[in-house]
């Protein structure tokens, strides 16, 4: 019964693009809400996060769906989705070029919101007896496919944590709407049993083989979560991403040097005691070096907040801002607060977490690497900086680190984790805790000042995390150069 109705899906390469500004969760979620708002006003009884996932594809698919649902629309034991199944890309070509809910900032998980769903499905998948066929309960009175049935709202929760992971980076480093389109389409296909399956996962497949080759990293690892392969697979995939993103991220230059002009337009930044804001948007429109910070729309938050008072599910408004609405790296002047509060807001023990693991990241990889790269000296910066910040002799863990590392148990984002979570998170929370408003103020000011004297040359164009600076000084961590603090902290 259900096949026969998905002659009425339009493939995305036959599909018009929605035209819009910003991302196209954004674009989305700002249609949905309206429509949940609706729902929840006739029936408040319903599940707002189910109620989004139904809109989005309702928006996203238009002409598709029925507008039967059930009432109320709930979901006690969310069903979990299962990854989709396929052949895993190659690796890369040898030789591929480099290139609290009253806080907006809480979050109950600093986990990826895509893997930390996609990890609930090894335990469970579809029912068998859903999967295929549909029943008539599965075509509402419109002669359309409901959006209630557990397959649909199963590939609406996979879809949502994809938006979700996309709509976190920077804007111009993540997926195109038509990459996303195609992404949608394949768990359509997958979770309603359209007998195209393959040719469109090959289709994505090449897609995240040339993600490998451009090195957009993040978006291959948000394609990559959507295929379940075996474990030996997996693991290949993420030492893969991870080597090729650390040679990218310390191999990056400018393709050719600054005039002169825009040098000395630097230089004078500092004489002109130029202001946070003022000098992130020169370096931004200038050097094309482009400073982020990792927090939550604060009006985002009060309309979510505002719509999920309205169910009466339990814990409706948990589920709901536990996603909804996203943290996001994007650039101060994009946000309506100062630099100041949005530094403020950024540290946070997640982003604490996340900066001690790059800095693990970039020891291990400067450990790894063969030959004279000119890197080592970071190695005595690093293992000094653990030892005078933790009281801690970071040479105790490498052992355990390399061993799993080689191993095919984990990936590296849990191996560096677990280390993290072991022998630094304890102290380095407890440090963050301690810290004043106004020694976070200042570490703004040094970090800005540090900035100001960086040859703007060796510092190559991209995305950076604002919030990694601040915590160099607030954390006392030097480096070899001034510049060198860019390439740990660039955003790929």
């Amino acid at each position: 019964m259900l096949k026969r109705f998905l002659k009425f899906f339009k493939p995305s390469d036959q599909e018009e693009l929605p035209q819009f500004e910003g991302s196209y969760l954004d674009y989305l979620l700002s249609r949905a809400s309206e429509e949940v708002e609706e729902a929840l006003n006739t029936c408040p009884e319903h599940e707002p996060l189910l109620l989004v996932i139904t809109q989005i594809l309702n928006i996203s698919m238009p002409g598709v769906w029925s507008t039967t649902l059930r009432q109320p629309l709930t979901d006690a034991t969310p069903p979990p989705p299962a990854p989709v199944p396929a052949t895993p890309p190659p690796p890369p070509p040898p030789g591929a070029p480099e290139s609290t809910l009253d806080d907006p900032d809480t979050s109950p998980t600093d986990e990826d919101e895509l893997e930390a769903i996609l990890e609930e499905a090894e335990t469970a998948g579809l029912d068998e007896s859903t999967s295929s066929e549909a029943s008539e309960d599965s075509i509402g009175e419109d002669n359309k496919v409901r959006l209630d049935r557990p397959e649909v709202l199963q590939a609406g929760r996979v879809f949502l944590g994809m938006l979700i992971e996309n709509d976190r980076l920077p804007g111009d480093i993540q997926l195109d709407t038509e990459e996303t389109l195609l992404a949608r389409d394949l768990l359509m296909s997958y979770f309603m049993g359209q007998n195209n399956f393959e040719g469109r996962a090959q289709k994505l497949l090449k897609i995240v083989e040339r993600k490998f080759s451009e090195g957009h990293f993040s978006q291959a690892r948000i394609l990559l979560q959507l295929f379940q392969t075996d474990a030996k697979t997996r693991i290949r995939n993420d030492r893969n991403i991870f080597y090729e993103d650390m040679i990218q991220r310390f191999g990056v230059r400018r393709k050719r040097p600054l005039d002169e002009e825009r040098v000395e337009g630097f230089k004078a930044l500092a004489q002109q005691q130029a202001s946070a804001s003022e000098t992130l948007t020169w370096i931004e429109e200038n050097l094309q070096v482009r400073t982020h910070v990792f927090v939550r729309q604060a009006t985002q938050v009060e309309q979510w907040k505002a719509l999920a008072a309205k169910s009466n599910a339990p814990n409706a408004q948990e589920n709901l801002l536990r996603y909804l609405p996203p943290k996001r790296w994007r650039a101060p002047h994009s946000h309506d607060a100062s630099v100041e509060a949005l530094v403020h807001r950024h540290i946070a023990n997640d982003t604490l977490g996340t900066y001690c693991i790059n800095l693990l990241n970039a020891c291990y990889f400067v450990l790894r690497a063969v030959g004279d790269t000119g890197l080592e000296s970071y190695l005595d910066n690093f293992f000094d900086w653990a030892d005078q910040q933790f009281d801690l002799d970071a040479t105790i863990f490498l052992p355990e680190l390399y061993r799993r590392s080689m191993g095919d148990a984990d990936t590296m984002r849990v191996i560096f984790q677990d280390l993290y979570d072991r022998f630094i998170r304890p102290r380095a929370e407890a440090k963050l805790q301690a810290l004043t408003t106004e020694q976070k103020t200042q570490a703004l000011h040094d970090a800005l000042q540090k900035l100001q004297s960086a040859d703007p040359n060796e510092i190559a164009p991209g995305n950076y995390s604002l919030g990694a600076l601040i915590f160099d000084e607030l954390f006392g961590m030097v480096y070899p150069t001034p510049e060198f603090s860019f390439k740990v902290h660039r955003l790929t």
